[in-house]
């Protein structure tokens, strides 16, 4: 049975489902979702859109375009051959193909580009580390004192990926404008000491 305002009051305030019902537009959404009647959902965020809910989120904004359009050349019965995604789509698409699985499930329900055609993006895309630079000398330096002290517990290891774009920003997670006009190779800080340093030339 779904959750409602009877049984909300149960849940632990730790949970992340009683975290989310904070937000008022999601809860709306919430309600409806629960509700017999299936389109109530549908009539509940296009009153949100209207009111422009959304407008600051501009990856949800692009999917649902992407949704309405593919429902449009479905009902003209037209190819969705073709289709042009936004920098915002091509990014979501990329972080969601993590899982094969899961994109695969998200694809056929709402739309979007192959994992073939994921892939090839990625091959292509400049900003992807294809090589993290690991130190292998440090690996098996970890090995060997992991070995000595006879450690057959979990272990955890860490690179750094960051994505590093030569443009200024407004990033949505911070609520600012963050970035750098410099290149990437001027940006590229070996140790900590250089961070510093590095900082005062951005």
């Amino acid at each position: 049975k779904c959750h409602d305002d009877t049984t909300v009051k149960f849940i632990p305030n730790h949970y992340e489902f009683t975290k989310t019902l904070q937000n008022v537009n999601l809860k709306r959404l919430y309600r409806a979702s629960v509700d017999d009647q299936e389109a109530k959902i549908w009539l509940e965020l296009a009153e949100l859109g209207q009111k422009g809910a959304f407008n600051s989120n501009k990856t949800f904004t692009k999917l649902a375009a992407l949704m309405i359009k593919i429902k449009n050349l479905e009902e003209h019965g037209k190819k969705k051959n073709g289709l042009r995604y936004s920098e915002h789509l091509l990014h979501f698409f990329s972080l969601l193909s993590e899982s094969s699985r899961t994109y695969s499930i998200f694809k056929n329900v709402f739309g979007g580009m192959s994992l073939q055609h994921i892939r090839r993006q990625r091959a292509k895309d400049q900003d992807i580390f294809t090589n993290p630079e690991l130190s292998f000398e440090n690996i098996v330096q970890f090995a060997k004192v992991a070995s000595d002290y006879h450690w057959k517990g979990p272990v955890i290891l860490m690179t750094d990926c960051t994505k590093l774009r030569p443009k200024v920003v407004y990033s949505q997670e911070f609520g600012a404008i963050m970035g750098s006009v410099l290149p990437s190779n001027q940006t590229k800080v070996s140790t900590y000491e250089d961070i510093h340093a590095t900082m005062k030339l951005i």
